[in-house]
């Protein structure tokens, strides 16, 4: 019997460690990790640089609060910021608070310009967080029944339509919230000229664009964030697991003209920006950013695409879809992926099923060119014995 509340369903497996890319169970079985704690463990299990500043930081003081500054969090917070192009940050624990502290920013915006600015406008299958605020911006109806009524004054557009968009658009509007690569329903990436709408409207109704990023970022797609590879440009980057290197860390980074829309006593976060945790996430910056992990994390990105695109070619009677960019690819079957998944453990891999019929691949940032062979290889098994 489990004392942990029965709000998720964990695999038939009991982690006792992991290393680089492996996670091994009671047994002493090993496992290909294509998860990498969704997201979170940018650096695999075990990384010499999150060992070193984790020592390093513990030796100094775990938790102060924001009582005090911090030399980890003014350097994490400079390195965020000047990687997005946002001038300050505000640290939280999670995705979910960084939503939340967007919502509280963008309604005090609105409110700058008339008393009925309050609006938000989200896209239908985002998933923004389970608070019941960021419930109501993400595109979720089978799961908000039960915990209704949500936050008021927001609306969803179906994902890339410029019409519905451009319908609900107007001056009570505060901002547009985007999930730019669909995380946890599907792996869908929004259209370039759906992101030119979103431009020309905000800008026309005096609306912040937000952009959670907290799947998509820290080098995942192969840029700091994903915006830096798209049209749009963000007021508001919401950032989370991978910055914290293992550690529960979240953030909201504004943009200049937006850093003091919030005032002392607006907002705040006993553990939010903990030492530890930002001493982890700036050994996680310092080593990506490092131009030979650079060339070498796109040189293998490139290989994980070309070898599951060959994949599709090879069984176009089980693989609908490929979709997705970099370190974050959606494997859309034609039938449930859940046998798959099962299947999958007898070869030793893990993998992780979204939507139902979609295989979410969202492998460490330090993958190799022999694991995504094993990787492919092991599907390219499963696939063939259907």
């Amino acid at each position: 019997m489990s004392y942990v509340l029965d709000v998720v369903k964990p695999l038939a497996l009991t982690i006792v460690k992991g290393q680089g890319n492996q996670l091994f169970d009671q047994a002493g079985k090993t496992y290909l990790d294509t998860f990498s704690g969704i997201a979170v463990n940018a650096l695999g299990h075990q990384h010499p640089a999150i060992l070193e500043a984790l020592n390093a930081q513990a030796n100094q003081h775990l938790h102060l609060s924001n009582f005090f500054r911090t030399q980890a969090q003014e350097q994490l917070a400079q390195s965020l910021t000047e990687a997005s192009g946002m001038a300050k940050a505000f640290f939280t624990n999670s995705g979910t608070e960084a939503t939340e502290a967007a919502i509280k920013l963008a309604r005090k915006y609105g409110r700058t310009h008339q008393s009925n600015k309050t609006r938000i406008v989200s896209v239908e299958g985002a998933f923004h967080g389970r608070s019941t605020g960021a419930m109501a911006l993400s595109g979720h109806d089978d799961t908000h029944a039960s915990f209704t009524p949500l936050m008021e004054d927001t609306v969803r557009v179906k994902r890339d339509d410029i019409a519905a968009l451009e319908a609900v658009m107007n001056d009570e509007v505060c901002a547009i919230v985007l999930e730019l690569i669909y995380g946890s329903s599907g792996i869908y990436v929004l259209g370039d000229d759906f992101l030119r709408a979103v431009m020309r409207l905000a800008k026309k109704h005096q609306a912040l664009i937000i952009v959670d990023e907290v799947q998509t970022g820290i080098m995942r797609t192969g840029s700091m964030f994903y915006f830096q590879q798209t049209p749009i440009e963000p007021d508001v980057v919401l950032a989370a697991k991978a910055i914290g290197g293992g550690l529960p860390l979240g953030a909201m980074l504004v943009k200049e003209p937006y850093i003091h829309i919030l005032s002392p006593g607006d907002h705040g976060s006993t553990f939010g920006g903990n030492p530890l945790a930002c001493a982890l996430g700036q050994a996680v910056m310092n080593t990506i950013m490092e131009p030979s992990f650079l060339h070498t994390l796109c040189e293998n990105m490139s290989y994980l695409h070309a070898q599951i695109t060959a994949l599709a070619y090879r069984h176009p009677k089980i693989i609908k879809d490929v979709r997705g960019v970099g370190y974050m690819l959606g494997v859309e079957l034609y039938e449930d992926a859940i046998p798959f998944r099962d299947a999958a453990l007898t070869h030793g891999v893990l993998l992780n099923v979204t939507s139902q019929t979609v295989i979410r691949l969202l492998p460490s940032l330090i993958f190799t060119r022999d694991e995504i062979d094993a990787l492919t290889q092991s599907l390219d098994t499963l696939f063939l014995k259907t």
